[in-house]
């Protein structure tokens, strides 16, 4: 293949990603805007509609656990071009950083990594949850230089992402798993006991409170009695759970080979039996022990592109429909239950 060739291939491919990314954008932006529950809170702080926050106001306020990069940039971004056009531009870069990375996690396959990542993530996150949407662009950032060894870079953009989303500090768990391989083996372990929270109704919710509130007030919101009173009004946190669970061990049974020679792939797969520690752990407070696990459940995304390759590469056929079903499926759901106004009648 000629040197012109390539470099028109190549640019082509990169307009075809971009084309890709500005469409999801554009897609989930809509959709954030119009149907999603949580849309009136990011508004509320900044849309000149309600009443603004003063700039004052807002330094006086900052603090490393107060997310003061989203606050400073969307407070400055609303005044110059709208909040609306900022969310909107913010969404399309960073998806296309979160793409781009992805894309290099999981050796250039583009499709299958965007595929699953839209199924299981592009609504929930860019269409309705910003900040966490913001901030696990740079987690897909850290993860990739995590891959590479870079250590200390995947550090500095974990602690960016947390002053997007404090949230996002749970990731620092990846550093001692990746270190230390041996401490995967006690993840599986406690992963596998897991459910006995749930069984014998024990839950570490009273630390979390105290710990959480200290951190950051709001956070009070999320332990207040009339929000908890809300939660798995679906009745489906449970089924969430084994859904979850039952996804994970399929991807060990068919990448267990992987997953116990690369470092990456354990840290990958531990992480993600994390979030089902974590749901299991606070499943008396479902708001929250949701909101975490889903987070920490962001690499089976690049597990399951790697699951589907090893399905192609093993001409699995029955096995790859399978899969693309169940996420196809996954990701209606998750659209029904996200933007149930989208659907009234």
């Amino acid at each position: 293949m000629s040197l012109q060739l390539l470099k028109f291939k190549c640019s082509l491919e990169k307009s075809y990603e971009l084309a890709v990314s500005a469409v999801l954008a554009l897609s989930v932006y809509i959709l954030c805007i119009n149907f999603s529950r949580d849309w009136h809170h990011y508004e509320f702080f900044f849309h000149k509609k309600t009443q603004p926050l003063s700039w004052t106001d807002l330094l006086s306020q900052m603090t490393v656990f107060k997310e003061p990069f989203y606050r400073l940039t969307s407070k400055l971004g609303g005044e110059l071009i709208g909040f609306s056009l900022f969310i909107l531009l913010t969404t399309l870069i960073l998806l296309i950083v979160k793409l781009n990375y992805l894309k290099k996690i999981t050796k250039g396959h583009y499709a299958v990594s965007v595929f699953f990542y839209v199924c299981f993530y592009l609504l929930l996150f860019e269409g309705t949850q910003l900040r966490i949407a913001y901030a696990t662009s740079f987690i897909m950032m850290a993860f990739y230089f995590m891959q590479r060894e870079k250590l200390l870079i995947s550090f500095c953009l974990v602690l960016v992402a947390s002053q997007i989303h404090l949230s996002a500090l749970v990731f620092l768990i990846m550093f001692p798993l990746f270190l230390r391989p041996s401490i995967n083996n006690l993840i599986y372990i406690v992963a596998l006991v897991a459910p006995f929270f749930i069984f014998f109704d024990v839950s570490l919710f009273s630390l979390a409170e105290i710990m959480m509130t200290k951190l950051n007030p709001k956070y009070i919101y999320y332990f207040q009695q009339k929000t908890r009173l809300v939660q798995n009004s679906t009745g489906l946190f449970y089924y969430f759970i084994g859904f979850f669970a039952a996804l994970l061990a399929v991807i060990f049974y068919y990448l267990k080979d992987s997953i116990n020679r690369d470092k990456f792939m354990k840290m990958l797969f531990s992480i993600a039996l994390c979030g089902i520690i974590a749901m299991c752990a606070f499943h008396d407070y479902i708001a929250m022990a949701a909101r975490l696990g889903e987070l920490l459940l962001l690499p089976v995304v690049i597990l399951f592109s790697y699951l589907y390759m090893h399905f192609y590469s093993n001409k699995l056929r029955l096995q790859q429909a399978a899969l693309i079903f169940l996420a196809t499926t996954y990701f209606f759901g998750r659209m029904i239950y996200l933007y149930p106004t989208m659907f009234a009648s």
